[in-house]
């Protein structure tokens, strides 16, 4: 008896084919190709088992060359709505001229896309994520001493540059030294409520200063308070 399945298996390879060609013409966005890989596999029935895996070319985002360094963000373009492409997958890779290692921080995904700048000649800043969720984190990287920081889940721009302090504001005030994070020490600000996220409260007027912190912040009311804390005796310097 003929096997009318063969045919039909044809018309079916046939097409795969048809949307491999059409995929790959209208992927081009950007100096990025898509490339499409499918296996097929004719097993013991003479059935067709084909798998189809749409990838995208890793390029260049964004390049900073400065203090003797190369800050290098990669991204991977995905397909998202039609023709529409957007970048969420980055990957950073940090040269320092004066070390041999790469720094890399692996494959991750943010949104909105990762921002790089120098805070001085010595300290870079990396932030990921949005101010506004807030989903914000940080990445911090010491030219001196060729390392990169732990990730910081909203960390605040008060910053103490000379000792290596950053103020993060999740559901309390707390102060990392931010090259050994196992050292910190959290404020003793209360919050009426204890679902607050301190990221909101705090004001544009806190800052270090000779072995204190300056903290401006909002209370409950949404009043403006100011406070003073003394940070001699805390261990962070």
């Amino acid at each position: 008896m003929k096997d009318k399945t063969k045919p039909f298996m044809f018309f079916i390879f046939i097409a795969i084919i048809g949307i491999f060609f059409t995929a790959c013409d209208g992927s081009r966005k950007n100096g990025n190709e898509a490339i499409l890989e499918f296996d097929i596999e004719i097993n013991e029935n003479e059935s067709i088992i084909f798998e189809i895996q749409d990838q995208y070319r890793e390029f260049v985002f964004e390049k900073l060359t400065e203090n003797n360094c190369t800050i290098t963000i990669f991204a991977e373009a995905r397909p998202e709505y039609e023709e529409n492409i957007r970048n969420e997958r980055y990957r950073i890779e940090i040269k320092n001229n004066l070390h041999d290692t790469i720094i890399e921080i692996e494959n991750f995904f943010t949104r909105p896309e990762p921002r790089i700048y120098w805070i001085n000649d010595k300290l870079l800043r990396i932030d990921c994520g949005s101010s506004l969720a807030p989903s914000v984190y940080s990445y911090f990287y010491s030219r001196d001493r060729h390392i990169l920081s732990d990730r910081f889940d909203l960390a605040t721009g008060i910053i103490d540059v000379n000792n290596s302090l950053i103020l993060c504001a999740v559901f309390d005030f707390t102060i990392y030294k931010i090259f050994e994070p196992e050292i910190y020490k959290k404020l003793d600000i209360q919050s009426d409520n204890n679902d607050d996220i301190f990221w909101f409260i705090i004001g544009n007027n806190s800052y270090f200063e000779n072995k204190a912190i300056f903290l401006e912040y909002y209370d409950e009311n949404n009043e403006l308070k100011t406070e003073v804390i003394n940070l001699v005796n805390s261990g962070l310097y």
